[in-house]
């Protein structure tokens, strides 16, 4: 969010707490570590640049899903790490 280079962390748009979005690659972006922590208690920064990014409904589509709990099985995780781990060897 300030182009930064320095410092930089994985921020999660919607809180790592909803499992429903924590591991959801629409859900993350990178900002420097003063950002990040700024989001914790100011989210209008990461929400202005992801709709800006992104577009509303986007922006939208995602909440929905965080505001959905979903329950995830040890099955379900094991093939969400393996899809998460052939799209980082692209």
């Amino acid at each position: 969010t300030c182009n930064s280079y320095e410092r930089l962390q994985c921020a999660h748009l919607f809180s790592r707490v909803a499992y429903s979005t924590r591991w959801d690659l629409e859900n993350l972006s990178i900002q420097c570590a003063g950002c990040n922590l700024r989001h914790e208690y100011d989210s209008g920064p990461l929400t202005i640049w992801y709709i800006n990014n992104h577009s509303l409904k986007e922006y939208e589509e995602l909440h929905r899903k965080y505001s959905t709990p979903h329950k995830f099985s040890r099955t379900d995780l094991i093939e969400l790490n393996n899809k998460l781990s052939q799209e980082n060897d692209l």
